[in-house]
């Protein structure tokens, strides 16, 4: 997933071993030597005469060295092809199967709701004709993350569990609704329940404080209007058949995809 880099591998008991505590600590020191360029977000109850007091004293004292930094792309990105991963393990007559498909991205609030329409969409269909239909799958699931920096990013995860028989019918199933969502759309009645679905999310959200602390963090950290937030409407308005159609072409374009299947270490197929 990060493409073999270091930074991105799993800790083994060796690697652990080798970290050193004095260089540890001194890292610690020299990220946290500079609050210049901390943003902090503090939600909740409270007036700005109570806290400006506070803020005064336990952040006006933090050092300051005005080093300016910016993120750098380190290039731990999924990789780009056509790869597939086959892991024989357990012996329970089961198989997991995700996918994965990713590429570069135009980060914008429209984008981002195009993106996650996708991702809900294919998470309908995938309900309705692998687990419905078939009857052949365990909690398929669909997933969308993407991300601004250090570069703009996107990923689509569809993961479910089946018979270890059934992994190559059902993979082709999902690439059947991929395809039709690429060639002929999503249906109104689909683009309708996302909407839908995502208005009454929002609304839920916008009295959570967890919500703000989230989302204020990352318009911070992404250099992002923070009152996109009210633009909800007028971007789903922008969530048109049309231009789903035309984000399903850029987004589920097959050319990067990774296929995942963990299998019963046995070779069992029935």
């Amino acid at each position: 997933m990060g493409n073999y880099s270091f930074r991105s591998s799993p800790f083994t008991a060796d690697r652990l071993a080798n970290i050193d505590l004095q260089k540890s600590y001194d890292i610690y020191k020299q990220r946290f030597a500079d609050a210049s360029g901390f943003t902090f977000v503090f939600v909740g109850n409270f007036s700005t005469d109570a806290i400006t007091p506070l803020l005064e004293q336990y952040l006006g004292s933090l050092p300051s060295l005005h080093r300016n930094e910016k993120a750098k792309d380190l290039g731990v990105h999924i990789p780009a092809g056509q790869i597939t991963k086959k892991v024989y393990k357990g012996s329970e007559n089961k198989a997991l199967v995700r996918l994965l498909v990713s590429g570069n991205y135009q980060f914008s609030p429209v984008n981002n709701l195009l993106l996650k329409s996708i991702g809900d969409i294919l998470q309908i269909k995938v309900l309705q004709q692998l687990r419905e239909e078939e009857s052949e799958v365990y909690s398929p699931s669909v997933q969308t993350v993407y991300n601004k920096n250090p570069k703009n990013r996107y990923a689509i995860t569809i993961t479910f569990g089946c018979a270890p028989k059934n992994v190559d019918h059902l993979i082709s199933m999902v690439e059947k609704e991929m395809a039709e969502l690429k060639d002929k759309g999503a249906e109104t009645d689909d683009i309708e329940k996302f909407k839908a679905g995502y208005q009454k999310n929002v609304e839920l959200a916008l009295k959570d404080n967890g919500f703000w602390l989230s989302y204020l963090s990352g318009q911070y950290e992404n250099e992002e209007n923070i009152l996109q937030a009210l633009d909800t409407d007028r971007n789903l308005a922008k969530v048109t058949p049309d231009a789903i159609k035309q984000a399903a072409k850029e987004f589920l374009s097959g050319e990067n995809m990774i296929r995942f299947e963990l299998l019963p270490e046995n070779g069992a197929v029935n």
